[in-house]
């Protein structure tokens, strides 16, 4: 049975390194997309990833005995503090005097994008498969503090640093950088607990 479960596990972090890092890298490098798009990008991910883990404790409370409150709703305060500041700030104040890269902030806000709702689909779809055919018990934390979360954590705080440099294509690659050493950090972590 492990040789299936690491399977699974493989063939879900390829897909999440595609949509994560390889379509939207390559929307930066063609020009059609801004850092918003990025960290709203995440954001997105993260909260639809929290709903579903949330559920899945729901369904499975029992398994988790050391876990007191859903761990969705201990992540959602502080996801709408990120969505106000990354709408704001990301969206508005990084890109103002460009017209251009304010409206296609907007058109990503509206998920009027074809990129982000390619790169946002095969995200959730890629989490909700991965946590449907799980076989083994998942790694659920209610602690905002760890997982992705902390992508989200190290984006804002280094978005800022990178918007100084100038707020070009070539700032949104280190949000990319950290997505995908995150990510491999993550499934490493869900493979030693499966050999466990």
């Amino acid at each position: 049975m492990q040789p299936i479960k690491k399977f699974n596990l493989s063939l879900y972090s390829a897909v999440n390194f595609f949509f994560a890092v390889l379509l939207p890298g390559y929307s930066l490098l063609m020009g059609d997309s801004t850092t918003f798009y990025l960290i709203y990008l995440y954001w997105w991910q993260e909260l639809i990833a929290s709903a579903i883990e949330g559920i899945y404790y729901a369904q499975n409370r029992q398994a988790y005995p050391e876990i007191s409150t859903n761990p969705f709703w201990a992540r959602l305060f502080l996801l709408f503090v990120y969505f106000v500041f990354i709408v704001i700030f990301f969206g508005l104040v990084s890109d103002w005097g460009s017209n251009l890269r304010i409206k296609k902030n907007l058109e990503i806000f509206l998920f009027k994008d074809v990129f982000f709702m390619i790169n946002l689909v095969g995200l959730v779809m890629n989490d909700w498969l991965h946590k449907k055919s799980a076989t083994q018990k998942l790694i659920i934390s209610n602690d905002p503090f760890k997982g992705r979360m902390m992508v989200m954590h190290i984006s804002i705080i280094l978005g800022g640093a990178t918007l100084f440099i100038g707020n070009t294509a070539w700032a949104g690659f280190p949000f990319l950088l950290i997505k995908a050493y995150m990510d491999f950090k993550q499934q490493n972590r869900e493979i030693k607990a499966n050999i466990l």
